[in-house]
């Protein structure tokens, strides 16, 4: 194998070893360990949905601009 193919195959190696760490982290916190009551649900909901509206104002007033 010529030095940059081995370069590329240690990077791939690399790459996917991180990523079986970052899947194992993802497995471990998939489920939460705190108990939410309804009025906190409630909160998390009303936040998400006022950053996506936010988000939708932003990509109008972005595309506006650029036409």
């Amino acid at each position: 194998m010529t030095p940059s193919v081995q370069i590329i195959e240690k990077f791939k190696t690399m790459i996917h070893h991180q990523a079986d760490a970052i899947r194992a982290i993802n497995r471990k916190y998939k489920t939460p360990r705190i108990k939410m009551t309804r009025g906190v649900k409630f909160s998390l909901l009303g936040i998400r949905i006022y950053l996506i509206i936010l988000l939708g104002i932003l990509l109008y007033r972005f595309i506006t601009l650029i036409t």
